[in-house]
């Protein structure tokens, strides 16, 4: 009898992303194309601020999604 061994789903840090917009990132490369932290990721999309998209268990955040949030927050003139 073999035993099966669980494997993790995850994304490598390394791959080469695809420069399309509709492309599905980690929470962590999501993080590391906003400049922020996993936690703020996390927490921003607990309180909705970009939409998501779940693949069985795991968590996915379109790139366009993001590129529109940033947009929106983009700030023009003084304070």
């Amino acid at each position: 009898m073999t035993s099966k061994t669980k494997r993790k789903a995850s994304a490598s840090p390394e791959r080469d992303l695809p420069t399309r917009d509709d492309v599905l990132l980690t929470r962590l490369e999501t993080a590391q194309l906003m400049g922020v932290t996993e936690r703020w990721v996390q927490r921003a999309l607990q309180r909705g601020y970009f939409p998501f998209v779940r693949v069985g268990k795991l968590v996915r955040v379109r790139r366009s999604d993001i590129n529109a949030y940033l947009d929106a927050q983009t700030k023009t003139g003084s304070r």
